[in-house]
């Protein structure tokens, strides 16, 4: 065979398996596109319960909300929170026409009532805030069309829940509590909502 048929054929075998190469990538990997994938989605049967029951205060955030309800005491509460300002108790305190807002630094809220109480004459204060709860373990509540009571497990953690005023740590408040469970008998997601009563 001569070198110059010899060289045809290589060059045509070479072309050969360059296309067979080439649709065959392009098949295998779809142009380029996205695999297909397939999701599959059940439905989760939820049932709204409702009940009530008494929290423990563990803690408080580090917000609080103040209102005086003597207006004269205002600018003696200004001076006041400046100075807890300027030692680092307060972080920052603005005031929205109703209520002081305060980022508590070193104290707690009910620490700072106590503290705001003393520090004014006459002092007629309301402190209040988000705290830190602990739920009962097992709280019986009502399914949404039924008045008969079912417990239901609550997670053991701290909730949080906005307190018109607070309360010394360690006391107990009632609560007011909503929740979505699955029908067997979990929370659904993490909902749950609490106000206080």
């Amino acid at each position: 065979m001569e070198v110059k048929t010899k060289r045809m054929i290589e060059l045509g075998l070479m072309a050969f398996v360059a296309v067979i190469f080439v649709t065959s990538y392009a098949a295998f990997n779809n142009n380029g596109a996205p695999p297909a994938t397939t999701t599959t989605v059940g439905a989760v049967n939820t049932i709204y319960v409702y009940g009530t029951a008494n929290g423990v205060v563990v803690n408080y955030t580090s917000q609080a909300l103040i209102t005086v309800t003597n207006k004269s005491q205002m600018s003696e509460l200004n001076t006041t929170l400046g100075v807890l300002e300027a030692n680092g108790t307060v972080n920052f305190a603005s005031y929205n026409s109703t209520t002081y807002e305060a980022v508590l630094s070193g104290i707690n809220t009910y620490q700072l009532y106590l503290y705001l109480s003393n520090s004014l004459t006459d002092a007629n204060i309301i402190v209040g805030g988000p705290a830190y709860i602990r739920l009962p373990g097992t709280i019986n509540m009502h399914y949404s069309a039924s008045s008969t009571l079912f417990p239901i497990t609550f997670p053991p953690r701290n909730y949080t829940v906005n307190l018109a005023r607070t309360v010394p740590i360690g006391s107990a408040i009632p609560i007011k509590i909503s929740a979505i469970i699955e029908t067997n008998g979990t929370i659904f997601n993490g909902q749950i909502k609490l106000t206080e009563t």
